[in-house]
């Protein structure tokens, strides 16, 4: 029994100090960990402390910079705009862009020049490139009517060069020389339009009278069998809105349209017409002074006819015949039309719909072609778009 005692007592005591030698390790090691614990904190907190003192210095700098554009954008009391073109005199309150006039200072808009703080650039004419040194610096509250790029679908040489299948083929000269010499080659019954590339001077001419080499300009083929409207040719004008180009939106205001119709034979008086008059203003202009305003007419002006003038048969030298210019019969002057919109008091498209109607033809089919001539366009000009926006945008920042 003793013995066993004592080895027992001697097991307990090689234990006890195997004891004693582990709880000083976890002491020490605990030591060092503390004591690395505070030089990592040492020597990282001088790290977050510079990184604070940078941070703060960004923030006051943010803070600077934001009261300098603040002082320098400040947009004025009163919202001021002005307007631009380089042909016409749009300052004039009863010119050209009444409207435009009337509609700004009844929201609170103050006319005003370009040397004022101004708000809003109500531009008649693509502005980027003559008024350059006004829009490259423009300022986050300055807003203009136009984007950078949408002369490539206002302009008429790019829009008939697009390579739509809604647009008759077209080539810039002499640029194009080769190709669209190629083409009347692969069609030799065509007749091209030339046109100056400011739409003045157009003339028919079969290929061999086209002067591929004198001057900027472009043809366009011609197209022979055309919708005419009571014998006449005419052209659509269509209202279309571009809000943003990235993502591209557009819209049409399908609510009316604008026609146009050549008049051949000068405006001379039918004999044999008479006049429709309105129910509520005897002799005088059955459509409202709004409309009479926006075709420089005069509202107690009795309403003028034009003897009904005929495409065919066609002749070349009678520009009139196939061009629409600028004393274009209106549709209140069309006598398949004058009913619908004069009497019953039609929009123009509504007139024009019943016309086709009275054809056999369906304007659904011929509105949604439209529609898909629009939406090609602006496609396949939206890259030149956003090309310009971006290089604008670039100047600016």
């Amino acid at each position: 029994m003793v013995d066993g005692a004592e080895e027992v007592g001697a097991a307990r005591a090689a234990k006890g100090p195997n004891k004693i030698v582990s709880t000083d390790s976890v002491e020490a090691k605990l030591k060092r960990e503390a004591s690395d614990a505070a030089k990592t904190r040492q020597k990282y907190g001088a790290k977050n402390y510079f990184l604070c003192l940078c941070l703060l210095g960004a923030c006051v700098g943010v803070f600077v910079q934001t009261k300098l554009d603040r002082s320098s954008n400040t947009v004025p009391a009163t919202d001021k705009y002005w307007v631009y073109s380089a042909r016409n005199d749009v300052d004039d309150k009863n010119g050209l862009l009444k409207h435009v006039h009337a509609v700004l200072e009844r929201l609170g808009y103050e006319k005003s020049t370009n040397a004022s703080p101004w708000t809003l650039l109500w531009s008649h004419d693509y502005p980027f490139r003559a008024l350059y040194p006004h829009l490259h610096r423009l300022r986050p509250h300055q807003k203009v009517n136009h984007f950078p790029g949408t002369g490539f679908i206002t302009n008429k040489v790019d829009l008939a060069t697009s390579e739509s299948k809604y647009i008759p083929k077209a080539f810039k000269l002499p640029a194009d020389e080769a190709e669209f010499l190629r083409y009347a080659e692969e069609n030799k019954d065509s007749l091209f339009l030339e046109k100056h590339n400011q739409h003045r001077g157009v003339s028919l001419k079969n290929v061999s009278e086209v002067d591929t080499r004198s001057g900027e300009r472009f043809v366009q083929e011609f197209v022979r069998r055309p919708l005419l409207v009571d014998g006449r040719r005419f052209d659509v004008g269509v209202y279309v809105l571009l809000t943003s180009v990235d993502p591209l939106r557009v819209y049409w205001y399908k609510g009316d349209v604008l026609f146009r119709y050549s008049v051949p034979g000068g405006p001379h008086k039918c004999p044999t017409w008479v006049p429709i008059q309105h129910p509520d203003r005897p002799n005088r202009s059955p459509f409202p002074p709004a409309l009479i305003s926006q075709t420089s007419m005069e509202y107690n002006r009795p309403l003028v006819r034009y003897c009904p003038a005929k495409y065919h048969p066609f002749d070349p030298k009678n520009l009139d015949s196939y061009v629409v210019g600028d004393d274009y019969l209106p549709t209140w002057e069309v006598p398949s039309l004058a009913r619908s919109y004069a009497a019953l008091h039609f929009s123009m498209k509504n007139s024009f719909d019943v016309y086709l109607r009275s054809q056999g033809k369906d304007p659904a089919a011929v509105w949604s072609e439209v529609q898909n001539a629009i939406t090609e366009v602006f496609l396949k000009k939206e890259h030149h778009i956003n090309e310009a926006v971006c290089t604008l945008f670039s100047a600016l920042s």
